[in-house]
């Protein structure tokens, strides 16, 4: 039988020391980059896998970061998550998921569960907990929240600046010539954070540029959008608080007879893939998510050096992806 390939084979292929196979495999960053590539590359070729359980007992910390995130519907998720696993994979850890869903208490139960695997830390995605349990929580395990309101104490938050987003999206529009903009958003309670801060955001934004903010609940997406083109007509943009919602209205202009663009501007948050994809084509805030998962798994590591260390805040400034929902030709 063929026996399993160790570090030390690594070492012998690529001329190097066993120690220095072992920093790499662990995304160390005091190896050079050619160096670690070409360490990866053999350690691929010759079959290795990691043992976790060694890693941990030498290291003292286990590789494995937890993520806890509402779901994977929405392409938003699905990207941050991606994220995660690449930033985590880049340091030789490796990414859990587990999905909340509709069950707030899911979020405590998966936390419960990670930290019973003494995970290294956990990544909570727009989470629901109040800021006592995140405390509690954060007393017991490393914790980095990725697009949720800082807590304090010893949990890290890494979210964007919702403020320079909603500036971008309106001086964009005004740059484009829209005569009026409209915000539209959902039903929402006091546990949607994300949702409630960009709302305000876009009324403070409206504020600070002398215009009267128009947020709009939206219930049926195709009367709403025809409800705004009778009262307004053409010329008016739609800020949605998300891409689905914008690709949503979209679809419902075209179906009164109208342009996106031409005739009714439309801006998303969060460029997702679909907003990027030919039949949609949505201007939409990018939230630099692989800079958001660099910053929070980073973050989770350096919490096993620094026990005490007071909560980081980490503000992504976002960006704004132009395309033709908001061309006027």
């Amino acid at each position: 039988m063929k026996s399993t390939p160790t570090q030390a084979d690594i070492a012998r292929e690529a001329g190097v020391s066993r120690g220095l196979v072992s920093l790499a495999l662990s995304g160390s960053s005091t190896v050079a980059e050619g160096t670690r590539q070409r360490i990866i590359e053999i350690a691929e070729r010759l079959g290795y896998t990691r043992n976790l359980g060694a890693a941990m007992l030498a290291a003292r910390t286990s590789p494995i970061v937890g993520i806890v995130l509402p779901n994977l519907m929405h392409p938003f998720f699905e990207s941050v998550v991606t994220s995660i696993q690449k930033a985590a994979d880049k340091r030789g850890m490796m990414a859990l998921s587990a999905i909340r869903g509709d069950q707030p208490d899911n979020e405590s139960c998966a936390l419960d569960y990670f930290h019973g695997l003494r995970v290294g830390g956990v990544i909570l995605v727009a989470p629901t907990l109040s800021e006592e349990q995140l405390l509690e929580y954060s007393s017991k395990i490393a914790i980095c929240v990725v697009a949720g309101d800082f807590a304090g104490g010893a949990t890290d938050a890494v979210y964007i600046d919702e403020d320079v987003a909603a500036s971008l999206v309106l001086e964009h529009l005004e740059e484009t010539g829209y005569e009026k903009v409209v915000f539209f958003t959902r039903e929402t309670t006091a546990a949607d954070e994300l949702v409630n801060r960009r709302t305000k955001a876009f009324r403070d934004a409206c504020t600070e540029k002398g215009i009267e903010p128009d947020v709009r609940i939206v219930d049926e997406v195709e009367s709403s959008v025809k409800k705004l083109i009778d009262e307004d007509g053409p010329g008016t943009a739609i800020v949605c608080y998300n891409d689905p919602l914008a690709m949503d209205i979209v679809i419902a202009i075209r179906t009164l007879g109208f342009k996106p663009g031409v005739d009714i501007g439309v801006v998303g948050y969060d460029n997702t893939f679909y907003a990027a994809k030919p039949e949609y084509d949505i201007t939409s805030i990018d939230p630099k998510p692989d800079e958001m998962a660099e910053l929070a798994i980073d973050d989770v590591r350096s919490r096993s050096k620094e026990h005490d260390r007071d909560g980081r805040q980490h503000l992504v400034t976002p960006s704004l992806v132009v395309r033709g929902s908001t061309s006027r030709e």
